[in-house]
């Protein structure tokens, strides 16, 4: 008889692991990244979890949140854990003597060949050398001139003053070039607090529409995205508010504007989010009554 194990989906918006199918037994504890949907089952044998294909809830939260679907970065080289979540022991594995032995011959082999190449080398380079006893003429590579050599100025050249003198002279003009100052850097933005946020590569995102709702009427949020070298953002973004999202695209100015229905979420305080480029992050808080 086949045995249903436990499986669960971690939800990267709402922070939380959901329940598939499978008897409920604790969760596991959370992924080492956070920010991607993953599923577990619970194997009861070894009493661990295993990460698994992305479970039926976990494909409705994939094209509900776009965006958030990505693989996990522990997906290369971080060991599995266990029920207590703690580490596996890495698996001893053990190479075959006898191939170590002749990977050992093959490189002897080809060490005495590169050594015999090189001396046989070395031997004919000696003896098609041309003898160095012939006396070598070596040709002028410039005629003597006997026009007398210009006078070099001792002062340094000077640099070139403010004044409107220098444009008088016809064959004057050997100045050194204008120094070129550069252009200061950007500015930072300075972020309101409690209504923005700065992504992991400096993009900052600012919350301009309002932060109370009442039910049923739909919360209209605006939003601004600022590179992190002072030019508007461009691109695709996911707005959400609680169970509620929108996808939009940012204008030519880095502006956002999307229209969120209220009536299936509950009265109180809910998280405002953005996915961008791959990333999620809290702007700020909406109130529901």
């Amino acid at each position: 008889m086949a045995i249903e194990h436990t499986l669960y989906t971690w939800d990267p918006v709402s922070a939380a692991w959901v329940h598939e199918r499978g008897p409920k037994v604790p969760p596991p504890p959370s992924p080492p990244d956070v920010h991607a949907l993953q599923s577990y089952f619970f194997d009861a044998e070894s009493k661990e979890w295993i990460r698994t294909v992305l479970a039926p809830m976990g494909r409705q939260l994939a094209a509900r949140w776009e965006g958030a679907h990505k693989i996990p970065d522990d997906a290369a080289g971080r060991p599995a854990k266990n029920g207590n979540g703690k580490p596996k022991a890495a698996q001893k594995t053990g190479g075959s003597p006898t191939l170590v032995v002749v990977v050992v011959v093959v490189l002897l082999v080809a060490l005495g060949g590169v050594a015999v190449l090189a001396s046989q080398t070395s031997v004919f380079a000696g003896a098609n050398a041309t003898p160095t006893d012939a006396p070598v003429v070596v040709a002028p590579s410039v005629a003597p001139s006997t026009a007398p050599a210009p006078v070099e100025s001792a002062s340094p050249t000077a640099a070139p003053t403010s004044g409107g003198g220098g444009g008088g002279g016809g064959g004057g003009g050997g100045g050194a070039p204008p120094v070129r100052t550069p252009a200061p850097p950007a500015a930072t933005q300075s972020l309101p607090p409690g209504l923005s946020t700065r992504l992991a590569d400096g993009t900052a995102v600012i919350y301009t529409g309002p932060t109370l709702v009442v039910k049923p009427q739909a919360l209209g949020a605006t939003l601004s995205f600022t590179l992190a070298n002072g030019r508007p953002a461009a691109g695709s973004v996911t707005v959400a508010v609680g169970t509620v999202s929108a996808p939009a695209l940012i204008d030519g100015n880095g502006r956002v504007a999307v229209t969120l229905a209220t009536t299936s979420l509950a009265p109180g305080p809910h998280s405002l989010q953005v996915i961008y480029n791959g990333t999620l992050a809290t702007v700020t808080q909406i109130t529901v009554r």
